[in-house]
């Protein structure tokens, strides 16, 4: 699996500094500096020359029996510094391009690393693991928090994960951003405080679906579309998803429990009796046929009863 998430032009954490180790790295020219936190998760900050541009920023990887980034243990740090040439297959606006960056590589325990580039105008990070065989993501953590309220963000706003990529660009502030209830896809520009122009985007998705944003307090947080579990045709050049995942419901441990979703609506789950047998199952009062609920059911949060005698 590889994957960059870029954060062009600029790209902090609530331990204690005694309780958390820094790790930094500089651009080729010093302007831009990045500050990487090990506590018990894994956060950094970006600093342009004096001011922060990013700040509370979060990132770890959901390998379903793991989460990779979270209580990260350290065991090497390792840095280099690349300068090279680039020669495009096809070239569109440069035949050659400069490759000129420092590396920061953290390997952590657990069988794992991210590296973190930091170039002249802007920076990058990947999640690189050397678990034997095949890795199955269930989630990917990134929050980026953007310093000050008066952000504005220019962004492509969508009603679900399929799209064209063809929406009208919208110019709102993250206000109004949350009151439109809509994801964004990348890229996204953010005029942000300082006079900072902070462009978010991603590369080398060969095997790996593209991050989706919704807003999240000053900033935004990733979320990604779930695996279904079959297509069919729509139209003559599309197909639609005729199966999601389901999950199969069992006697919850607990009477009653809020999820805070990562669309924003809250999921409540309810038990009432005190048997260990299942008798029924509503969603938002709508009996469900079976023993099993769909995903797309569960992202629209509500109220979910399990009646048990």
């Amino acid at each position: 699996m590889k994957r960059l998430l870029v954060l062009c032009l600029a790209i902090l954490a609530a331990l204690p500094a005694s309780a958390q180790k820094i790790q930094e790295l500089s651009s080729p020219d010093g302007s831009l500096r990045l500050e990487v936190k090990i506590g018990e998760s894994l956060t950094y900050d970006v600093f342009s020359d004096a001011d922060a541009v990013l700040s509370g920023c979060g990132l770890s990887l959901d390998l379903g029996k793991t989460v990779l980034g979270e209580a990260p243990r350290l065991n090497k740090a390792s840095r280099r510094s690349v300068d090279e040439e680039l020669h495009p297959f096809l070239s569109m606006k440069y035949s050659t391009v400069r490759n000129h960056y420092n590396q920061l590589t953290l390997n952590f325990k657990g069988n794992y690393s991210v590296e973190f580039r930091a170039y002249d105008d802007g920076f990058a990070y990947r999640f690189v693991t050397s678990v034997p065989g095949e890795v199955e993501v269930w989630g990917e953590r990134i929050d980026l928090s953007f310093p000050g309220a008066e952000n504005l963000f220019h962004l492509q706003e969508c009603r679900s994960f399929k799209t064209s990529y063809e929406e009208p660009y919208s110019h709102v502030s993250a206000a109004k951003w949350a009151e439109d209830d809509r994801m964004a896809h990348l890229p996204i520009l953010i005029d942000a405080a300082g006079g900072h122009r902070i462009l978010v985007s991603e590369s080398a998705l060969t095997d790996y679906p593209g991050a989706f944003f919704r807003p999240s307090g000053n900033g935004m947080a990733a979320v990604f579309p779930k695996t279904p579990l079959a297509f069919g045709p729509d139209g003559d050049r599309s197909v639609k998803i005729t199966q999601d995942p389901e999950y199969i419901v069992t006697v919850p441990l607990f009477d009653e429990v809020d999820f805070k979703l990562s669309n924003g609506k809250t999921l409540t789950i309810k038990k009432t009796g005190n048997g260990e047998k299942i008798t029924s199952i509503t969603l938002d009062g709508k009996r469900v046929r079976g023993w099993f609920v769909q995903d797309k059911d569960l992202q629209r949060g509500g109220k979910h009863e399990i009646k048990t005698k």
